[in-house]
């Protein structure tokens, strides 16, 4: 929308705003719609919640979120230099 009204075309703007935004609803409306006429498709729950890997699964990408946001943090903070890693 800022690129529109810098280039002075701010109805361009509006129509391509209202056309990804009418995408995007309806994306998600159709993951909703999947997700509740799949669910038949699921298995059990009560089996493989007994699996301790499945107690695990929600901690192991806890860690990794707060890790990459730690990470992200130094980076901005100028702690950490990214491209050192990387060579």
């Amino acid at each position: 929308m800022l690129s529109a009204i810098a280039l002075g075309r701010p109805g361009f703007g509006l129509v391509l705003l209202v056309g990804f935004s009418a995408g995007l609803a309806l994306v998600l409306t159709g993951i909703g719609m999947v997700a509740v006429y799949a669910k038949h498709l699921l298995p059990d729950g009560s089996g493989t919640a007994q699996a301790p890997i499945f107690r695990l699964i929600p901690v192991f990408s806890a860690v990794v979120v707060i890790c990459l946001g730690l990470a992200m943090t130094a980076v901005s903070m100028g702690w950490l230099q990214p491209l050192r890693f990387l060579s």
